[in-house]
């Protein structure tokens, strides 16, 4: 059941994708996406949907300087405060419950740890962390990089 659910919801995002490529095409224009460096090293795109695009800007910066980049541009608060949502169920479900676990203002700061190989005492110290709750999020910050390598991976080729 639950593969069918997340074929469901993947397919909600394809579709969304086809639908903003006609236009882009259509206009002579590109598309854009809008993952960040907290959801590529989580894989939390759809490979084709979200993840199918022509540039990807903020890749390379956490979810929370996306925030501190849209505040710099004087982007309007309603689409600031407004909760991220993978936007594929059809009730309210944000991105936090829905896929990280773990509240926006730890999850930065633990993956900038996980992938400079910051010691995880001295993440504990600085953030007021226990070891387990340290370990808990590198182990699933690996198990959730490793799952979703084919992801961030160009395709094979044939020759």
């Amino acid at each position: 059941m639950l593969n069918g659910i997340v074929a469901a919801t993947d397919t909600k995002q394809r579709t969304r994708m086809m639908h903003l490529y006609y236009y882009a095409e259509k206009m002579n224009y590109m598309v854009c996406g809008t993952t960040n460096k907290t959801e590529v090293i989580e894989g939390f795109f759809v490979k084709h949907g979200d993840g199918g695009v022509d540039i990807e800007p903020l890749s390379h910066i956490y979810k929370a300087q996306v925030y501190q980049l849209s505040e710099h541009l004087g982007v309007i608060r309603e689409i600031i405060e407004r909760p991220p949502s993978p936007d594929t169920w059809s009730f309210e479900v944000n991105d936090e419950e829905f896929y990280f676990r773990i509240p926006y203002a730890k999850l930065d700061p633990l993956l900038y740890a996980w992938e400079h190989d910051v010691p995880v005492d001295r993440v504990c110290e600085v953030m007021d962390l226990t070891e387990e709750q340290v370990e808990r999020a590198f182990r699933d910050f690996t198990a959730k990089y490793r799952a979703t390598k084919h992801l961030r991976q160009l395709p094979p080729t044939v020759e």
